[in-house]
């Protein structure tokens, strides 16, 4: 639906498929976020200062 949408407006695009096996996030950075979601999950987390 959405790619005929796309080619009745002349607007051009590429389809991609995603593949785990090529992920393209660095191991260390996705560890990185997992732990921060636990540490905020458990109370650990930053604290933000919003009024």
């Amino acid at each position: 639906m959405i790619k005929e949408l796309l080619k009745e407006l002349n607007i051009q695009f590429k389809s991609i498929t995603y593949d785990k096996e090529e992920d393209p996030y660095d191991p260390e950075f996705i560890a990185k976020i997992k732990r921060g979601e636990k540490a905020r999950k458990e109370g650990r987390g930053g604290k933000s200062k919003h009024e």
